[in-house]
């Protein structure tokens, strides 16, 4: 009888711990991984403990319905609507999106795409300003992306479509001019960061406006730096991103006093004073698939932060840039020489040298550069489990590695401070400004971007494609901006120039989204090639992390974040569950060694926290079994506890006093929950 109950005692405790265990992965897997859910009444969602994405094929509801169950629980919610419908949207529309946030979430993201519709009415001024909950704290931050992506339909938009809009962050994606103009659309407005990508907006420098832009981007396929390209905006700093320029010497450049930023990617050589009208920005970016002339940043004397993305590099550039602080690049595509170099300027307090993360395994010099300036991944103490081992830095060929590594406590000397001109360091990530004023043009910028634009409205037809309302018939039948003397006579020859095709016995301009190849016919640009403009015979290819999927098209769209575009005639595919990318990705990088994401189509990986281990890149964080402990963020192990110590459950950062050997649970994968079980050892002795 004793037996019979020992045994039924035994079977109790190991069924109990089996169900124990099985619930524990339950709720792990619940909390960490995108799992199917019914958030919304007639979407389709997935959720996980920070994100919650609902798409729907169908006619979008009105009211949305949030679901009792999963009110309260998220961070960041996407939206993707893609029904072959009539939308219509007003200022209510989306309201009930509140009710899934975390009322004490202090990071907020609401993410929306259209797609596929007939008809896109966004009707109401101000239709985001009800999607985040009202009584969030003074330091949340609200995010938020729209992208419409349609180009087969231009939406009907309010001209004050995003009006009084209160949010740290606020992404635009769209292949259509918006009707109202900047003015219009942002009046009322306080943004710390604004970016817009492919619709061009207007801007209208007599209209009044009370809206606080603070950092602006503007990214474009343009193939020159132009104001026609590139309005003046009231923002305070405006970031100019501008994608396949081939000509760096307009006649009316953009080098407005807000100008703070110019990224620039060009398919051919940077040639010398590419620069030279653009003396006053403080950063550049510049990406070529060719050479760039040593001289092409003569004239920067206010030139504070250079990126360079090139196979080559010759360091000569720095002769000409007096004040440069900060130089960033992809270190890994130099020679050993040059790169050491590169160290030897950063070790001697000249400039903070970055290297341009790309997930590569760790070397000597990318973790002395990573260190100094406390980014992750690379650091010195994790060299031995990569290409690098760490007790060889100090044999290094480059006399800066090796005269700055400790081998003993395998950590680099840190450079002496580098004094940006405001008195910040340049080792450390410049704060951005905050703004609580609208920025007012000055008058020299408006004469500036009047007179470039009247000018060029009057030279060049390709103007006449700014204007949403117009239509290839009256571009070329009654519009007085064109040239009549490209009208040429059927009876005068027996075929029109290249750039031009036959209609009706004249010689036509080729329209936008076409080329005219041999002075006959008019042909439509295939799928991920345009043709931006009036008079193309060939149709560009779009630039590698940029798209095109349809026919006759004058824009490609840039490759969400998220997300990577291996070829610019398909769909951007979605980063799978342990990858990341930025914008115009053409592949996705895996989390490096000791982050993690449990999500697709994610643009950042998370930290292993102290207490956990990630061995693999794509699963949470493991947290460490009794008897071990593991102090550091970003390791891919946990360090057994010394003689005379143990380690337990605990959920308070600076104790662990847990008597008992049982496993720690990790209760939450997101970064503001997850406890460290595991951090310190108790000493029993």
């Amino acid at each position: 009888m004793l037996r019979i109950a020992l045994l039924s005692l035994i079977l109790f405790v190991t069924l109990s711990s089996i169900s124990t265990s099985i619930i524990r992965k339950t709720r792990l897997r619940r909390l960490f991984d995108p799992e199917y859910c019914h958030a919304i009444e007639g979407f389709e969602c997935k959720c996980s403990s920070y994100r919650v994405q609902c798409t729907i094929d169908d006619e979008l509801p009105s009211p949305i319905n949030i679901l009792d169950n999963e009110k309260q629980k998220y961070n960041s919610v996407e939206l993707i609507i893609r029904a072959v419908h009539d939308i219509i949207v007003n200022d209510h529309t989306f309201e009930p999106i509140k009710k899934l946030y975390k009322p004490d979430g202090n990071d907020l993201e609401f993410r929306i795409k259209f797609e596929k519709f007939t008809a896109l009415n966004l009707l109401s001024p101000g239709i985001f300003n009800r999607v985040f909950p009202d009584n969030l704290s003074q330091n949340s931050r609200k995010n938020l992306t729209l992208e419409i992506y349609n180009p087969e339909v231009s939406p009907s938009d309010d001209p004050n479509l995003f009006q009084n809009l209160n949010a740290n962050q606020l992404d635009v994606y769209a292949l259509y001019p918006f009707h109202g103009t900047f003015q219009q659309l942002f009046n009322g407005s306080n943004i710390k960061y604004l970016r817009l990508s492919g619709g061009d907006i207007r801007s209208d420098v007599s209209q009044s406006f009370t809206g606080t832009i603070g950092r602006l981007e503007v990214a474009k396929q343009v193939s020159a730096l132009s104001v026609q390209h590139f309005p003046v905006y009231p923002a305070h700093e405006l970031i100019i991103n501008a994608f396949y320029i081939i000509d760096f010497n307009d006649e009316h450049p953009p080098n407005y006093v807000n100008l703070a930023e110019i990224r620039v990617y060009s398919p051919d050589h940077i040639p010398a004073n590419a620069f030279r009208q653009f003396p006053n920005i403080h950063t550049l970016s510049v990406s070529t698939d060719k050479d760039i002339d040593p001289h092409a940043f003569d004239g920067f004397t206010h030139l504070e932060k250079l990126t360079i993305k090139s196979a080559k590099l010759n360091l000569d550039i720095f002769n000409s840039l007096p004040n440069l602080k900060e130089f960033e690049t992809n270190i890994e595509k130099l020679d050993e020489k040059t790169q050491c170099k590169l160290v030897e300027k950063l070790a001697n307090g000249q400039v903070a040298v970055q290297a341009i993360s790309n997930g590569l395994e760790c070397t000597c010099i990318l973790a002395y550069l990573h260190t100094v300036v406390e980014r992750a991944p690379c650091y010195a103490q994790h060299c031995e489990n990569s290409s690098c081992d760490a007790q060889l830095c100090e044999d290094s060929s480059c006399d800066a590695i090796k005269n700055n590594y400790n081998a003993n406590s395998s950590t680099f000397n840190v450079p002496p401070p580098i004094q940006r001109s405001d008195g910040t360091n340049a080792l450390r990530k410049r704060e951005p400004r905050v703004y609580t004023v609208p920025f007012q043009i000055a008058p020299q910028d408006q004469e500036k971007f009047q007179q470039g634009t009247s000018q060029q409205l009057q030279q060049s037809p390709e103007a006449d494609s700014q204007r949403p309302d117009a239509d290839e018939q009256n571009l070329w039948e009654s519009d007085e901006s064109f040239n009549l003397g490209d009208l040429d006579s059927w009876s005068e020859q027996n075929s029109c120039s290249v750039g031009k095709y036959l209609y009706e016995d004249q010689c036509i301009l080729c329209t936008p989204g076409y080329y005219c190849p041999d002075g006959k016919n008019r042909i439509t640009c295939p799928q991920g090639k345009i043709a931006p403009g009036y008079g193309f015979s060939v149709c560009k290819e779009c630039p590698e992390g940029w798209y095109s999927t349809c026919d006759t098209q004058e824009t490609c769209i840039m490759c969400p974040k998220g997300f990577y575009c291996p070829t610019s005639d398909q769909e951007p595919q979605a980063c799978p569950v342990g990858y990341y990318s930025h914008y115009a990705a053409t592949e996705c990088t895996k989390c490096p060694s000791g982050y993690y994401t449990t999500y697709t189509n994610s643009s950042y990986c998370f930290q292993c926290p102290m207490g956990y281990s990630c061995t693999d890149s794509t699963q949470c964080p493991q947290p460490c079994p009794a008897g071990t402990y593991q102090p550091d963020i970003m390791s891919t192990s946990c360090e057994p506890c010394p003689d005379g110590h143990q380690s337990g459950t605990t959920t308070n950062l600076l104790q662990c006093t847990a008597t008992s050997c049982i496993q720690a649970e990790a209760w939450s994968c997101d970064q503001s929950q997850l406890g460290p079980p595991a951090s310190v050892c108790t000493n029993i002795g």
